[in-house]
């Protein structure tokens, strides 16, 4: 829970959260990325409430069993077997499944889950992870229907 988190805490999160910003904005910049993320701002308002329910259910059906996997079964097991480094997988997992997106959008997902599990491992708490993640997806949605 949040009972626990330090300012210090917060302030990760903030900056995930400006730094999600400006990794998002890049998207109008790489022609790779905004031909995989179209704009909606054209659009009528009933099909951008259908791209938002849409992402909603789309959310709900993967992001917690996401950080779950990652952030608390595997990185137990590789800290248990291997504990000073290997933690370092989780994130290396994480970008060999985005392997099939931009290069951009892979570094950028293994260095989020670098700090994502660094936190997660240091903290034995896996809610910041979840929620910067959850902001990173609200971003992109925000991004695509306004940009």
């Amino acid at each position: 829970g949040m009972a626990k988190w330090t300012k210090g805490d917060v302030a990760v999160l903030a900056g995930i959260a400006l730094v999600g910003v400006f990794a998002v904005l890049t998207i109008r910049y790489v022609p790779g990325l905004r031909g995989f993320y179209p704009s909606m701002a054209g659009h009528s308002a009933e099909a951008k409430l259908g791209l938002v329910l849409f992402h909603m259910a789309w959310w709900a059906s993967w992001l917690p069993g996401w950080e779950f996997l990652h952030r608390y079964f595997v990185l137990r097991s590789v800290s248990a077997r291997w504990p000073q480094w290997g933690w370092l997988l989780v994130p290396v997992l994480e970008a060999a499944y985005h392997l099939q997106k931009h290069p951009l959008e892979m570094a950028g997902m293994f260095a989020m889950g670098v700090v994502l599990t660094y936190w997660a491992r240091k903290r034995e708490n896996t809610l910041l992870p979840f929620v910067a993640h959850g902001l990173i997806e609200v971003e992109l949605l925000c991004f695509l229907l306004l940009v």
